[in-house]
């Protein structure tokens, strides 16, 4: 009796700290989220008598994966994902790509460490945008240049399979034969020449 008491307290104490979970559907802060994962760890919310996809609906007011997702992101980034998130809209992808930046509850930004607070809101919204466009265009210029050699190789592979034709074909003349030869003479000039380039351009990007 009295341990179900005392858990049916710590339920309340912990529905208490969620300081109105609904607010959560806005954002969620990380006093919150390690609130959920408490009520989950703990397994108190059974005291309600519902189950934990069934909790996180009706107290918490989103869906179990979703409050899931959100004591993933504690456990993985800790507080300050929650701080910038609450700053400016973060996916947990987008948070790796600037995690490197992220040090002491600030972030960098030029050469200097910004704290992530509201009152920095304008100046770290800004630079999460410009690091965004960048990123954006370095995946443009990556798919634009992935395009141009699926074309490079779509155009090999017609060449070649019309050359194999030929070769397969026992009718052909002799001019054809030698046309052939002096093909594959060509393309493996051609190839060393693109080997040597490789060789002396600079290292690729990583």
């Amino acid at each position: 009796m009295e341990q179900s008491l005392n858990e049916s307290i710590d339920l309340g104490t912990w529905i208490g700290r969620g300081q109105a979970f609904g607010v959560i559907a806005n954002g969620c802060t990380a006093a919150q989220a390690e609130c959920l994962r408490q009520i989950n760890e703990s397994g108190t919310y059974k005291q309600t008598g519902l189950s934990w996809d069934d909790f996180c609906q009706t107290y918490v007011g989103i869906t179990r994966p979703r409050v899931d997702a959100l004591i993933h992101n504690l456990e993985e980034f800790g507080r300050t994902f929650f701080d910038l998130s609450n700053i400016v809209p973060i996916s947990p992808e987008a948070y790796r790509r600037v995690a490197s930046t992220i040090k002491d509850q600030s972030i960098q930004i030029g050469a200097e460490l910004v704290p992530i607070v509201p009152e920095n809101a304008a100046r770290i919204r800004r630079a999460i945008q410009q690091a965004r466009s960048e990123a954006g265009k370095a995946r443009h210029e990556a798919r634009a240049l992935n395009a141009d050699v699926n074309l490079l190789m779509m155009q090999f592979e017609n060449c070649f399979n019309r050359a194999y034709d030929l070769a397969r074909d026992y009718h052909r003349t002799k001019s054809e034969y030698e046309a052939l030869t002096m093909i594959l003479e060509y393309v493996r000039g051609q190839a060393e020449r693109l080997e040597e380039t490789l060789e002396h351009s600079s290292n690729p990007l990583p």
